[in-house]
Formats: C-alpha cells, sequence, structure tokens
C-alpha cells in the first residue's frame, strides 16, 4: 500500500485530489494539510510515501518546501501537481527534488499512475513538456530566464501575471523595497526595458498564458 500525504494551501483542491485517488486500491491518502510546519514534521516522522503538493499560483515557494521537506526527511519521495505547466517552472521543481510533475487536469487513472511511479522511484513528466524540460536540464548553455535565481523567478512570473508591487509584496510577505529589488535584477538580467518587454517575454518562455 502506498501512503500518500496531500499538502496544499486550499482545502477543496486537496479534497479534489483525495477523491480523484479514493479509487485506487493501492493508494491510500494518510494525511491532508496545509503547506506548513505540521506538514514538515508529518514527513519527517516517515509516515508517509509520496507527497503530493498542490501548486495553486503561477510559481510559489514551493520549491522552498520541497528543501525542507529533504532535510526533514532524505530520500522521500514528492510530486507536485500543477495547473501551470510551464517548462521552466517544472525544470526548477525537478531540480530541487520534485520527481514527478502531474498536470491538475489529469484524470483520475493517469494521476494515480503517476504517483506510482514516483512512489517507486521513477520521474514523471508529462509527454506534452517532456522534450521542453529535458533539454533545459541538459542544456550546457543557459538562457537568460534560467539565470534568474527562485525567488526572481517567481516576482518575474508573478508580475508578468498582472500583480502589483504591492500586492507581490503582501502576498509574499516582504517589504515593496524588496520586490523593487528583485525586479530590478529580473530586468538587468533578462536585457529588459519595461514591463511590456516583461510581459511579452513571459508570454514567450510560457511562463504566463493568453486567455
Amino acid at each position: 500500500m502506498i501512503r500518500a500525504a496531500i499538502v496544499g494551501q486550499k482545502s477543496f483542491h486537496r479534497l479534489s485530489v483525495e477523491m480523484m485517488l479514493k479509487s485506487a486500491p493501492d493508494l491510500k491518502v494518510t494525511a491532508s494539510m496545509d503547506m506548513d510546519d505540521e506538514a514538515i514534521q508529518m514527513c519527517a516522522g516517515g509516515e508517509v510515501d509520496v507527497v503530493v503538493i498542490l501548486s495553486e499560483a503561477v510559481f510559489t515557494d514551493v520549491a522552498l518546501f520541497v528543501k525542507r521537506i529533504l532535510k526533514a526527511r532524505p530520500g522521500v519521495k514528492i510530486a507536485a501537481i500543477l495547473d501551470n505547466m510551464d517548462a521552466e517552472n517544472i525544470v526548477r521543481l525537478m531540480r530541487s527534488g520534485v520527481s514527478g510533475v502531474i498536470p491538475m487536469n489529469l484524470e483520475n487513472g493517469g494521476m494515480a499512475e503517476a504517483l506510482r511511479r514516483v512512489a517507486l522511484g521513477d520521474n514523471f513528466i508529462p509527454s506534452h513538456v517532456a522534450d521542453d524540460v529535458i533539454s533545459r536540464l541538459l542544456r550546457k548553455n543557459k538562457k537568460k530566464i534560467e539565470t534568474l535565481t527562485d525567488r526572481e523567478y517567481q516576482i518575474f512570473s508573478t508580475l508578468a501575471s498582472g500583480k502589483s508591487i504591492l500586492e507581490i509584496s503582501r502576498d509574499m510577505g516582504i517589504s515593496h523595497r524588496t520586490v523593487e529589488t528583485h525586479k530590478f535584477k529580473v530586468m538587468k538580467k533578462m536585457g529588459l526595458k519595461n514591463m511590456a518587454e516583461l510581459v511579452h517575454t513571459a508570454i514567450r518562455e510560457g511562463v504566463v498564458r493568453v486567455q
């Protein structure tokens, strides 16, 4: 029996995933909780085989949370369920220690099968982004977007999605001056002159989607 813990900030999303996995006879959801210190302690206790993290934004502090889990319990398998299947986001999550990246809209049987593979030690990348993700992981000469730190990438993607500096400051719990500093570094590293170029680059790189 594969024991899975579902971790995410929105309870109705966790419940939705739990219901999807209910029909799998070899998968048992042993915990459903917020992405907080209690979840880290649960993982450290060894009562779970695979941690399923729901990433409910363009990019959040999931990578940092993954590193905390692996520090508390090295070797535990981690899967991330994403709404935005941006290749750069997937690469950053896999480099942080995520073994499988699963689309939020994957049908029930497919999600269960993906978690089985992760629990058994395999990687899982959706076929429609696999080539792009693998090429980025193997590429020696980094693209400009790949030179951003995780925090800078978070600021870049969130600005591109339309949030203001004050909104980002509030959501991330950092000062607006810190956000402005990160923005300055992003613009410099990416060679961008204004917000229009930032948004255009984000769309071109698949970081944000045009509705």
